[in-house]
């Protein structure tokens, strides 16, 4: 699986997706932007873990949905680029296949400064309401 990246500046961020459509972090740091896995993609930390999902990790997401279910397993739906006038920005879209729900992590690097923004969006397509317990960004 190619790696899916961004750099800013000397630094950057990189991911990929392992076989089950889960994303894990491969590097984050100034080698992130050649960063190619060493490893079976499986063996790197979750990018986003969920409540119960890696029992070692705290979760960055933990949603009761609509119908009760506490499990959320997120995988990737896709994932897109582009310019902005301080330098790339990256949108990775993560979707729940046994619940309508939608985390989208977005990420936006400076070239000038090597700094790197981090933000998510989570968008509930069920029903009725959701309840977000815990939602990291970064």
């Amino acid at each position: 699986m190619e790696p899916i990246l961004l750099r800013a500046g000397e630094t950057g961020c990189a991911f990929a997706t392992d076989a089950d459509g889960r994303l894990h972090q491969l590097g984050f740091g100034p080698d992130a932007s050649s960063a190619a896995p060493s490893f079976p993609v499986e063996l790197y930390p979750l990018a986003y873990p969920t409540f119960g999902e890696d029992p070692f990790a705290f979760p960055a997401l933990r949603v009761t949905n609509a119908s009760g279910v506490l499990s959320t397993r997120l995988v990737v739906d896709g994932h897109e680029s582009a310019r902005h006038d301080g330098g790339d920005s990256l949108r990775i879209t993560l979707v729940d296949p046994g619940q309508p729900l939608e985390v989208v992590l977005a990420l936006r690097g400076w070239d000038a400064d090597g700094v790197v923004e981090q933000w998510v969006e989570v968008t509930n397509r069920q029903d009725a309401p959701i309840t977000l317990h815990e939602v990291a960004a970064a």
